[in-house]
């Protein structure tokens, strides 16, 4: 199965435009500890 990432529909949260807003982090628990290597690849089917 073959899934895609479309990053030109992410969230900008209020906090993004004013320091009048408040984030709130997601736990430490949720935070990722690879790294994300985003872009085009090639496909070779049956690898």
């Amino acid at each position: 199965m073959k899934k895609r990432v479309v990053f030109c529909f992410r969230y900008y949260p209020f906090c993004a435009y004013s320091p009048y807003y408040s984030c709130p982090l997601p736990p430490r628990e949720n935070w990722l500890t690879v790294p994300i290597r985003a872009g085009e690849k090639d496909y070779r089917a049956g690898e």
